[in-house]
C-alpha cells in the first residue's frame, strides 16, 4: 500500500518551467522596508469617490516605481551575458498576476514613467484579464517545447543560454518586476531583471506618531537586488524615493 494519497506526474511543460526557475539568478541582496500607507489609503478613497476610478495600492506603487526608476535608471539596468550591462530605452514593469500553476503569469506595462494612474489601472486590468485567458494556451506551448527537450541535461544546457540574454528576460518580465501579496509574508525570490519588489498586505499596525503609539495603515515592501549590476547604496536611494511618493501620493499626479 502506497504512503501517498495521490501522485500527480509533471508533464513536459511543467518540467520545463521548473528547470527554468533554477536558471534564474539568485537574489544577492534584499532590503525590507516598513511604509506608512495612511495617506495613500485616504488618497485612494478620494479618487474613487471623485473620479470613479478603481485605484488600489498596487497602482500607486507601480506609478511610484516608474517615477523613481526614471530618476535612478541604473536600478533597471540588466546584465547581458557575462561581459556587459545594458540600459533599456524604456521602463517596462512586469506585474505578477494570480495564475493556476506555480508559474505566475506576468503583465508587462511599458513606459510606466510616462503614464498616469488611470492609464496604469486600466492597462493592468486589461492585461491581467488577457493574460489569464491566454494562460492555458501558454501552458500548452510550454508543453510542446518541453516535449522537444525530453532530457533534463538538454534543458539544463539550453535554458541558461537563453537566460543570459537580457532581451529574452525582458520579454518575459520587463525591466523591473513587482509582485503583490495579500499576506504578511515577504518572499525572497530569484531574479530575471536586476531588481524584484514584493508588496505585502496593507493593514493597520502600531506606529509611533509624534511620540504616541497609534494604529496606522502600513505595509512591508521588500526589494531584491542583483549585486552583479548594483551595489547597495543606489537601490536604497531608489526605495526612499518610492516611499516618499507613497507617503505623499499627490506627487503621483504631478508631471
Amino acid at each position: 500500500m502506497s504512503d501517498w494519497e495521490r501522485i500527480e506526474r509533471l508533464n513536459a511543460g511543467q518540467r520545463l518551467v521548473n528547470d527554468s526557475f533554477l536558471c534564474a539568478s539568485p537574489v544577492y541582496g534584499t532590503g525590507v522596508f516598513w511604509v506608512d500607507m495612511e495617506e495613500a489609503g485616504a488618497f485612494i478613497r478620494e479618487i474613487r469617490e471623485t473620479q470613479g476610478l478603481r485605484l488600489g495600492y498596487l497602482h500607486l506603487l507601480i506609478r511610484a516605481c516608474g517615477l523613481a526608476l526614471a530618476k535612478y535608471p541604473q536600478v533597471y539596468a540588466m546584465i547581458d551575458g557575462e561581459r556587459r550591462i545594458v540600459y533599456p530605452g524604456s521602463i517596462d514593469i512586469g506585474v505578477s498576476v494570480e495564475g493556476t500553476t506555480n508559474f505566475a503569469p506576468v503583465v508587462v506595462l511599458s513606459g510606466v514613467d510616462k503614464k498616469d494612474l488611470r492609464t496604469i489601472a486600466e492597462e493592468l486590468k486589461d492585461g491581467a484579464e488577457k493574460t489569464r485567458r491566454e494562460e492555458a494556451a501558454q501552458l500548452r506551448k510550454f508543453n510542446r517545447i518541453g516535449r522537444l527537450l525530453p532530457f533534463r541535461w538538454l534543458r539544463r544546457w539550453l535554458i541558461p543560454i537563453a537566460y543570459r540574454s537580457a532581451r529574452v528576460r525582458r520579454s518575459v518580465v520587463g525591466t523591473f518586476q513587482i509582485t503583490s501579496l495579500n499576506e504578511e509574508m515577504i518572499i525572497y525570490n530569484r531574479l530575471n531583471a536586476s531588481t524584484i519588489m514584493f508588496l505585502g498586505q496593507v493593514r493597520e499596525r502600531p506606529a509611533v506618531i509624534e511620540g504616541k503609539v497609534v494604529p496606522r495603515k502600513s505595509a512591508y515592501i521588500s526589494l531584491g537586488v542583483d549585486h552583479r549590476v548594483l551595489d547597495g547604496a543606489l537601490p536604497m536611494k531608489f526605495m526612499h524615493e518610492v516611499i516618499a511618493h507613497l507617503m505623499n501620493p499627490r506627487l503621483l499626479v504631478k508631471d
